[in-house]
């Protein structure tokens, strides 16, 4: 669906040189994994793997984008009572990026 596209591509905004397309690629995935009506907790466990791994980029812009949506994600899903749900769906035991959870 386009929304999960939307959702996806949101992800490359984050790292963008323009503040107002990170800022808008934030908004997207915040509403989209735990805001709006399709908000589900695979969803977000994927967009927590992704801002976690995107923390880690050699691209500043990046850096600061994703560090900026995570701090928000958390906020948000602490918030809204989900983030033990989403810890169980980002529980697998390759993943070390969850493991800290």
């Amino acid at each position: 669906p386009a929304e999960r596209s939307e959702f996806l591509d949101a992800f490359y905004g984050l790292a963008s040189s323009d503040a107002r397309e990170r800022a808008v690629g934030g908004q997207v995935i915040l509403h989209h994994a735990l805001l709006g009506p399709q908000a589900n907790a695979t969803d977000a466990a994927y967009a927590l793997r992704r801002l976690l791994n995107g923390v880690c980029s050699g691209r500043a812009s990046a850096r600061q984008g994703n560090a900026s949506c995570l701090a928000s994600f958390l906020k948000v899903a602490v918030l809204n009572g989900v983030l033990k749900e989403i810890q169980a769906n980002s529980s697998d035991p390759k993943d070390q990026n969850t493991s800290m959870l």
